[in-house]
């Protein structure tokens, strides 16, 4: 009886490491929160499954600039697409889908300012060409609306 239950925590402590190792492997925030579950069922020490709980808080630190910069996006405000720029890019998700969406949604708002500038009276004609020429660049010219419109006032 003894025995059969010692072997049935050491099946257990292999499972878990095992799970562990898996979880880790795959990145998966589900699959990470269950293996550690599991570890801790089956009495391992923070120690031997901490590795997967820093998998598991990367994973969500990741997962909520992603989600930072989606809200950055659909408020179209420029300071807070710079924020969630620089912090995707201090965490290493500069090239990430989300973050390159934002980058040209900022270059595209920051173009469109530019030429709101350069149509303002007085502006030197060059000030202008280099307005018409950074927002062609950032796709204004391509967009629409009040983005366009400006475009071609300024061309």
């Amino acid at each position: 009886g003894e025995e059969v239950a010692e072997v049935a925590k050491v099946v257990a402590l292999i499972r878990a490491h095992e799970k562990l190792r898996e979880a880790q492997m795959n990145r998966r925030s589900s699959g990470l929160q269950d293996a550690i579950a599991e570890a801790k069922a089956a009495g391992l020490t923070p120690a031997e499954y901490g590795a997967a709980g820093d998998a598991l808080s990367g994973i969500r630190l990741q997962q909520g600039v992603k989600d930072r910069l989606e809200k950055a996006v659909e408020s179209r405000v420029m300071n807070q697409l710079e924020q969630a720029i620089e912090a995707a890019a201090a965490i290493g998700l500069y090239d990430s889908e989300e973050c390159v969406a934002a980058r040209r949604l900022l270059s595209y708002l920051c173009a469109t300012e530019q030429l709101r500038e350069a149509l303002e009276p007085g502006v030197a004609l060059r000030a202008v060409r280099a307005a018409v020429e950074a927002a062609r660049l950032a796709g204004v010219d391509e967009g629409d609306g009040e983005a366009k419109e400006l475009f071609l006032k300024a061309k």
